[in-house]
């Protein structure tokens, strides 16, 4: 008889398709660096290009460069996926583990795009996929972060929701001592409300109106300018 086949669990599928797509973008990465035949690479072998060198062994394998990650290491940070059923909050929350895992990765301005574009899955990914066949990926790809986040905002975030959105900005405050919890919820929001609050100083004062009394004078007396400087002040103060 022949051997029983094992089905596989759709996280399983998922998991080879990410790992197929890392050592895709690694090998399109070493060829690039590698193989370009123009005579920029020195004698060990190792690449020189635009101030990158190649670390590894020689293998093709493993490609370290001075100048940004791989997306095998990017997914070593545990970026998020982002489906379209997750709503705003979920796409706020993709934002802003995309960002970190941008940060700690030492990932590259021009391979944010591809990389993160990397983690959607079902309709997020079909909707990138319909962007990709209109302009092609080298158009993509080219488009910054922010530009990227804007599209996905117009595009996930309907015009009901953002309203919702901003009426609970309008009314977030301080619950008892809680300012972890408003400092999260405010900044999310904030991103999410960006035509409320278009400038600096607008996220500032509506920050300090939700502070509690108590040290809400201390916080407009040190005359922050930017939302950060008024997030440090309001959390020194409830130290």
């Amino acid at each position: 008889m022949p051997p029983k086949r094992n089905s596989m669990s759709s996280t399983t599928i998922v998991q080879l398709i990410t790992q197929c797509v890392a050592d895709a973008l690694l090998d399109y990465e070493t060829n690039r660096n590698n193989g370009n035949g123009n005579g920029n690479r020195n004698g060990n072998g190792n690449n020189n290009r635009n101030g990158c060198h190649n670390s590894g062994s020689g293998s093709g394998r493993t490609l370290h460069t001075a100048c940004g990650c791989t997306y095998k290491e990017l997914l070593n940070c545990q970026p998020l996926n982002f489906k379209e059923t997750k709503g705003t909050v979920g796409l706020a929350h993709w934002f802003e583990k995309m960002e970190y895992v941008f940060h700690i990765s030492n990932c590259v301005v021009e391979c944010q795009v591809k990389y993160a574009t990397c983690t959607l899955l079902c309709g997020a990914l079909t909707w990138c996929n319909s962007h990709v066949r209109t302009v092609g990926h080298g158009a993509v790809y080219e488009i910054s972060w922010k530009s990227l986040m804007k599209m996905m905002i117009e595009a996930y975030c309907p015009r009901n929701e953002i309203q919702k959105l901003e009426n609970k900005l309008w009314n977030l405050t301080v619950k008892g001592t809680d300012l972890a919890s408003y400092i999260q919820h405010f900044q999310e929001l904030a991103f999410l409300c960006s035509r409320m609050l278009l400038k600096e100083s607008n996220k500032v004062k509506r920050f300090i109106w939700g502070l509690p009394d108590s040290i809400q004078g201390n916080v407009t007396s040190s005359k922050p300018t930017k939302l950060q400087e008024a997030i440090e002040i309001a959390n020194s103060l409830m130290d």
